[in-house]
């Protein structure tokens, strides 16, 4: 863990070099200002909403994630020798945890403008003809911060200040400072609390909650108002896991977006098809998901097992990550449930949702209307024999024995 965290530090501060000395002349005394720093953080940073320590691994053959470039500049028309690098890092609340200075001085030619990026700074700074190496120390705070992370490799929510200066004549404590740069993480909203806790309906697999009485639940979580979430419902299936199911439903895209305004670009493509097992998959802005009467879902049917699961969706350096939540599961009952003032089978009211447009259905929801009979030719049907026309009927109209017509 030691070792992965002062690797990372080293990208950050781009300063990953070999070791060669190639020029050991006096040089000309130069100015503040006649040397100009800027460590640009790209994106894959910048906009990231959770960083991991092995997210920042680069690859040796200089192909590794791009994660910013440093620019340094001579701004006069002469040559500048002597130069040395030096770079630290601070977390607030806990102080200075790395210290790197480099060993070796490079120069600059006149007006020349370098520009390097923590792939390409493995071999050294491009277009110097000096190779430089350098000593990085991880502080006693630094070890300290990296014993609390108790082996995680995810950063926690503190502020990491980036700081880079060059000196001339000698390293930090003997040259003179000519520039600085700054950099701060996070930018925005990020290292947030992204953890997702399951509110409704059910409760954690095994634990034989009581069935929900109505067909169209209102799936509720704990987690960050306006994050995007994707939330996964999967029929239970003989011989397969909760977990295997809910996975194989996340290698499919979802198929439903829900509360998320133009403006927000979504992370992931809303074109996927549901899986036979698989009874909802949606990308939803909020801490809620009202379950379709009609639309990109399939029904839930009585006395049958689901599961569902909530994930936030957190973009990081490496693309999307999931902080999941844990898997709920729930039936739906297939026992008379309370609505006003009468009484409703869910069955029955989820054949009604195969009919009835989804506001239509939720016009009953909200008016407490229910079912007491159905008059067909002037035959009353009451009880399970309504199920049983009702039934008939769709059937009939899947067929394309009847046809519906408006007035």
């Amino acid at each position: 863990m030691y070792q992965l965290f002062k690797k990372v530090c080293l990208i950050v501060l781009s300063l990953s070099m070999a070791l060669a000395l190639s020029n050991t002349s006096k040089a000309q005394q130069a100015s503040p200002g006649d040397v100009e720093l800027d460590l640009q953080l790209l994106p894959i940073l910048t906009q990231a909403q959770v960083l991991y320590l092995a997210q920042l691994g680069i690859d040796t053959d200089g192909a590794g994630t791009r994660l910013f470039n440093l620019v340094i500049e001579n701004t006069t028309n002469s040559s500048i020798s002597d130069l040395f690098l030096h770079a630290n890092i601070r977390a607030s609340g806990v102080g200075l945890i790395v210290d790197l200075d480099q060993d070796e001085p490079f120069s600059l030619r006149p007006n020349q403008v370098v520009v390097a990026n923590n792939n390409s700074l493995q071999t050294g700074i491009p277009g110097v003809p000096e190779r430089t190496s350098s000593t990085a120390e991880l502080t006693s705070e630094g070890e300290e911060f990296v014993n609390s992370l108790r082996g995680s490799t995810r950063l926690p929510n503190v502020i990491f200040t980036i700081n880079v200066q060059i000196y001339q004549g000698g390293p930090r404590g003997a040259g003179t400072m000519l520039s600085e740069t700054v950099a701060v993480l996070p930018i925005e909203g990020f290292f947030d609390d992204f953890d997702v806790f399951l509110i409704q309906p059910g409760d954690i697999v095994g634990s034989s909650a009581e069935p929900f009485a109505f067909p169209f639940p209102t799936f509720r979580w704990d987690g960050a108002p306006n994050q995007v979430y994707r939330i996964v419902v999967v029929e239970g299936v003989e011989g397969e896991s909760p977990e295997s199911l809910i996975q194989a439903s996340l290698s499919t895209d979802p198929v439903l977006s829900v509360n998320i305004p133009s403006f927000i670009d979504l992370p992931l493509e809303v074109d996927g098809s549901l899986l036979e097992f698989e009874m909802a998959d949606a990308l939803v802005r909020g801490t809620s998901f009202d379950y379709p009467a009609s639309g990109s879902v399939q029904p839930l049917m009585p006395d049958t097992k689901y599961y569902w699961q909530v994930f936030a969706v957190l973009s990081g350096p490496t693309g999307l990550q999931y902080q999941p939540s844990e898997i709920f599961e729930f039936k739906v009952s297939s026992s008379t449930a309370s609505v006003g003032q009468g009484g409703q089978t869910s069955y029955i009211f989820q054949l009604l949702a195969q009919i009835l447009t989804a506001e239509q259905i939720e016009m009953l929801r909200a008016g407490n209307f229910m079912l007491e009979s159905i008059n067909l030719e002037n035959q009353v049907i009451l009880g399970v024999d309504m199920e049983r026309i009702l039934e008939e009927f769709i059937n009939r109209l899947d067929a394309g024995e009847i046809e519906l017509r408006g007035n």
